[in-house]
């Protein structure tokens, strides 16, 4: 059984056929759809630098073109990490659906294995919903001055706004619906883009998280008062765990393997998003209109720079763990060899695994908080030179 062939992930199944980069999907179908998308939100970015470069200069006009600007590059990032590793892709899935075989057997391990894979399920469906809700109230949130001019009517009718700035260089009130329609299609493939990959790297780690808690499982077996136990027993038991471990290690390192790049173009981005985003909300703080829209904006980014530190994290978290689980399996009672060969597992469980921006940046929780503070470091510089 496959862990989409189970019920979990069928989501990112979805986002996966969707833009193009199944393993399994055709190539002409997968071919189509990349440049589709692609075509989509490229087509999106030269109308608004174009805007950009007319109002360069302008910090009320500038600043929210760059910053949403900003987003469009983390998702182009993230995409073409997909595009571009497509092999490591079908490595790993061929991987969780070889453990799902292999492991999924006893009572007490399936229900690790699918727990963890319900939890992370669970997971990546709530962040799908927020970043698509965040997405479509951005959007829907420049249609305010078509619902005042027919609730509140004024003698001339408000300029309509668009969900980001864009110069097409048309009439852009004449053609404001068309305009609308084709913002909001780059809005939704900027989402998409985001969310397949983020609920992607999700699925992995709860995967590989559920190999580290399974090692814990398999050395419980030696907690036990039974004076009959033999050496061979022992050896069958720690050899198991240890296979295990160096399963989940192995992982851990493809998943850092294939993120690391990705993840330093991202965090570097995104914090220099939220600083001149929080930048232009100061500049902006007697509009209420998009002071809302833009602390929207900053809202989501923290969200999506949340919710890729946070597996990593529990990578952090489930590979410790297994030093703990080693601890408590009295091996003090075990024999000569038996300790030995739980030293060498006690040993290496102290290295923890994590993922990194670019192999020098580890992420997690502390440096969460520390890449925030920096983006409202250079927030104040940037209000500074205001």
């Amino acid at each position: 059984m496959s862990i989409f062939k189970a019920g979990y992930y069928r989501h990112v199944k979805n986002c996966f056929l969707i833009i193009g980069t199944w393993p399994k999907q055709s190539k002409k179908v997968s071919y189509t759809l990349r440049v589709t998308l692609i075509g989509i939100l490229t087509s999106s970015i030269i109308p608004a630098y174009i805007h950009i470069f007319n109002v360069w200069g302008n910090y009320n006009e500038t600043i929210p073109c760059l910053a949403a600007q900003g987003t469009v590059i983390i998702a182009f990032i993230k995409y073409f990490l997909l595009i571009a590793q497509p092999n490591m892709i079908s490595k790993i899935l061929n991987r969780i659906n070889d453990d799902w075989k292999l492991y999924n057997r006893t009572k007490k391990i399936s229900e690790v294995m699918h727990h963890h894979a319900a939890s992370g399920s669970r997971f990546t469906l709530i962040y799908l919903y927020s970043i698509f809700t965040a997405g479509v109230v951005w959007t829907t949130a420049s249609y305010v001055p078509v619902v005042l001019d027919i609730v509140i009517p004024m003698n001339e009718s408000r300029e309509k706004k668009f969900a980001y700035e864009v110069d097409y260089v048309i009439d852009s009130q004449n053609y404001y619906n068309w305009i609308q329609i084709h913002c909001l299609m780059a809005v939704l493939v900027t989402d998409i883009f985001v969310c397949t990959t983020d609920c992607f790297i999700v699925m992995m780690v709860e995967h590989c998280s559920s190999l580290f808690h399974i090692v814990g499982i398999i050395l419980r077996e030696l907690e036990t008062e039974n004076s009959n136990i033999t050496e061979k027993y022992e050896k069958n038991i720690i050899s198991r765990a240890i296979v295990v471990h160096q399963n989940a290690i192995s992982l851990a390192e493809l998943i850092e393997k294939f993120v690391t790049i990705m993840y330093g173009g991202v965090f570097l981005v995104n914090m220099i998003v939220i600083s001149i985003g929080g930048f232009h909300m100061i500049l902006r703080w007697d509009d209420k209109r998009e002071v809302i829209r833009m602390l929207l904006f900053l809202i989501t980014l923290s969200l999506i720079l949340l919710f890729n530190t946070l597996p990593s994290q529990q990578l952090i978290n489930s590979s410790g763990n297994v030093f703990y689980r080693i601890a408590d399996c009295q091996w003090n009672k075990l024999t000569l060899k038996s300790q030995i060969l739980i030293q060498i597992m006690l040993i290496r469980s102290t290295q923890t695994n994590t993922l990194t921006a670019g192999k020098v940046y580890p992420i997690n929780m502390e440096n969460f908080s520390k890449i925030m503070k920096t983006s409202m470091s250079y927030f104040t510089v940037l209000k500074s030179m205001q």
